[in-house]
């Protein structure tokens, strides 16, 4: 595939609930500097967090009962391209067996 690139988002799971991601980004870079907002709004209201990324040094362990967790995460993700009705249609038709009652 030409022109293929890497797509960020941010994994969100509260309290242990459902997992959703928000947002995609362009760049790691712009999802850490989205990632560390968010930790900072954390901190201001002193609830606990978890980031599940390697470069992250954590504050509090995995597993406490409320606590928020993030992971960043990256897709690759290519052009877009026209789509073909019929492309799926399996078009040899030679593999037909013709069955004949015996007389």
């Amino acid at each position: 595939m030409e022109n293929e690139t890497e797509e960020y988002t941010i994994l969100q799971i509260i309290n242990g609930g459902c997992p959703f991601r928000l947002l995609t980004f362009k760049s790691l870079q712009d999802a850490k500097n989205h990632l560390y907002s968010m930790i900072k709004t954390e901190e201001l209201r002193q609830r606990a967090y978890y980031v599940d990324n390697d470069f992250f040094e954590n504050k509090y362990p995995l597993g406490l009962k409320r606590m928020k967790y993030y992971c960043i995460q990256k897709r690759s993700v290519s052009n877009w391209e026209k789509c073909i009705e019929n492309e799926t249609i399996i078009k040899n038709t030679n593999n037909v067996i013709m069955f004949r009652k015996g007389s």
